[in-house]
């Protein structure tokens, strides 16, 4: 999206997902979609960290996600 990615905010998604799309992680809390995921990627979400030691830390994980979009003004 052109933006610095910024913690606790910022997930990279499927190119399914709108950019800008809310995700509610379970046990995470909400996240923004700002970034795309490689195509092979598509059944992931990827959280970004700060620091490369709090992403090894948090490791690879199994979460339910759900999204919630915002409706189109007409």
């Amino acid at each position: 999206m052109g933006r610095v990615p910024v913690q606790n905010v910022t997930v990279a998604a499927s190119r399914r997902i709108p950019l800008g799309t809310s995700l509610a992680i379970d046990g995470i809390g909400w996240r923004r979609v700002e970034d795309r995921l490689a195509k092979r990627y598509d059944d992931r979400v990827d959280i970004y960290f700060t620091r490369h030691a709090d992403a090894m830390r948090f490791g690879l994980q199994t979460r339910r996600v759900w999204s919630v979009t915002a409706a189109k003004k007409k």
